[in-house]
């Protein structure tokens, strides 16, 4: 009786072993294999209306109006640079879809992910919720909502109205970028729990200080 008792025993903490085995191994599976150590985020908006003024056949990017999107969330070093297509972990359908709710389209999700996502060490879906977080924190003043026409402001005017509807957001978090003399991206630094943060020392303006276009929605 004691011998069988003793062979009961050994069974059940066998099968216990090898349940807790088989959920480390799915919890592992789930997180993103390559990650690496980093510093903080960059939140990336592009300006949509510049975007497609010279993507007009990017329909499924550009067939709305729209204002400020989420380009990206992007792992970075403190002392400058970034890590980069750190596993070859790719998108199953399902977390696909879920990127598609959060990137204007799929195709940008999946290059996002590959290239920047498989270095944050979190799984897809909490990558891309981290993303969509990241974005929503974000408030964008009326002067930075899409019109129907073409406006002027200066970098720094932009830096002050989104300093003006997030007061949370140092002056030193916000990077205004431009190309041929118009608006193409906004960056904001935040750090692992989305906070804001000052930027690092490579992540720099470019838009100079006479003043830019800002194409509207419609054009």
């Amino acid at each position: 009786m004691a011998r069988l008792v003793t062979i009961v025993l050994a069974l059940v903490v066998s099968m216990a072993a090898g349940t807790s085995h088989a959920r480390r191994h799915h919890h592992e599976a789930d997180r993103n294999p390559g990650a690496v150590e980093f510093d903080y985020y960059v939140l990336s908006l592009s300006w949509a209306p510049t975007f497609c003024a010279t993507h007009r056949d990017r329909s499924d990017e550009c067939a709305q109006p729209h204002g400020f999107v989420l380009h990206g969330l992007w792992p970075q070093y403190a002392a400058g640079g970034y890590p980069q297509t750190c596993s070859g972990r790719l998108l199953t359908p399902q977390e696909s879809q879920v990127a598609a709710t959060v990137y204007p389209s799929a195709q940008l999700a999946a290059h996002e992910w590959a290239r920047h996502g498989t270095c944050s060490g979190l799984s897809p879906r909490d990558y891309f919720q981290a993303a969509a977080s990241a974005r929503d924190s974000i408030r964008i003043p009326s002067e930075l909502q899409p019109g129907d026409r073409t406006a002027s402001m200066r970098a720094a005017d932009i830096v002050r109205a989104l300093r003006g509807a997030n007061p949370s957001l140092p002056s030193r978090a916000i990077v205004v970028n431009c190309g041929g003399g118009a608006l193409t991206e906004v960056r904001i630094c935040v750090d692992k729990d989305l906070a804001p943060r000052a930027c690092g020392p490579d992540v720099r303006p470019s838009c100079g200080a006479a003043p830019v276009a800002v194409p509207g929605a419609h054009q």
